[in-house]
């Protein structure tokens, strides 16, 4: 349904050029959920945006590569049609509720907006199916909480007018970019069978952006890795989790926390993420891996085929 062939998403800033999507490519079937990880700064939310063309301009532009969403070039796509697909085909709930909502408009407005445009429904018709949409999501007494500005919710009700809003017009493909952050652990765990339903009864693709191994093991079919711009291992989500074949997923992975482990204390990751504007010569994890050697500060590694739809680029699999 998704395919995304050598993204490169480039920032031009007095800092010089940066690249903040480096090569990406991955593909996501309908009614299939993709995780995509890794530690902030790393390029996931970037690639998002720029699926939907909302990456930030000027200062960001794709220079390469192609996005097709059902066999159609999405980046040939004017600014009319591409607001036409926003919404109806693709949907995204963002990272911070707070900044994605307007904050002189109601609620009942926001989450009509999708219904209106893209449904073509009357008032009456959108009023009934925004209080459908966010009982559905748990916000309780919903028909008071319709003329409602966004400063009267907390921030985990906002998450979740966020979300009513991503599936009010029932898109083909839901992008969430850290949906459950503001969420509690029971309203978390609700939102994510609430995702799961309507994925089973509409085939929603859901492309998902967390750090959170464990949202990653319920709701993801696959997992791409991601580090400084590119994706560094792709493989089915049990597989992965099991027999990690990169370093930096073996390094995520043990750095979280696991009822096995007890009180031992935790492996961290020394150093951070490379500037985007600044990249090693050679594998961008190199300055920060236990397992470096001379060849990975000469030359990016190539992919490597681990098993069926599991791959990985390092030096070590050669």
């Amino acid at each position: 349904m998704l395919e995304v062939t050598n993204l490169k998403v480039h920032f031009t800033t007095r800092q010089g050029t940066g690249r903040a999507v480096d090569g990406v490519s991955f593909h996501l079937d309908r009614g299939e959920t993709l995780g995509l990880v890794g530690e902030s700064g790393c390029g996931k939310s970037i690639t998002a945006l720029s699926i939907i063309g909302l990456h930030p301009r000027p200062a960001s532009r794709i220079v390469s590569g192609e996005i097709e969403l059902d066999g159609e070039s999405i980046l040939t796509l004017s600014k009319r049609e591409m607001r036409k697909v926003r919404g109806e085909r693709i949907s995204m709930i963002l990272q911070d509720p707070l900044t994605s909502l307007n904050p002189v408009l109601t609620i009942g407005k926001q989450v009509g907006e999708p219904l209106r445009l893209h449904r073509n429904m009357d008032k009456a018709a959108s009023r009934n199916r925004v209080i459908e949409l966010l009982r559905q999501l748990h916000i309780p007494e919903p028909e008071t909480k319709l003329d409602d500005h966004p400063h009267q919710f907390s921030g985990g009700m906002r998450q979740r007018v966020v979300g009513a809003i991503s599936l009010a017009a029932d898109p083909d493909l839901l992008i969430a970019d850290e949906p459950t952050t503001a969420l509690d652990v029971t309203i978390q765990a609700a939102f994510l069978a609430h995702l799961k339903a309507v994925q089973r009864a509409r085939g929603l693709a859901i492309l998902f952006i967390t750090h959170d191994f464990s949202i990653i093991a319920k709701m993801c079919d696959r997992v791409a890795v991601m580090y400084a711009g590119k994706i560094v291992e792709t493989g089915p989500t049990a597989e992965l989790l099991s027999s990690p074949q990169h370093p930096y997923t073996k390094a995520l992975l043990e750095s979280v926390p696991s009822v096995d482990r007890g009180t031992e204390r935790l492996n961290s990751i020394g150093g951070s993420p490379p500037s985007i504007y600044d990249l090693p010569k050679g594998c961008t994890f190199e300055p920060r891996c236990s397992y470096a050697m001379d060849r990975c500060r000469e030359s990016y590694p190539l992919q490597f085929d681990i098993g069926d739809d599991h791959s990985a680029s390092c030096w070590l699999l050669e």
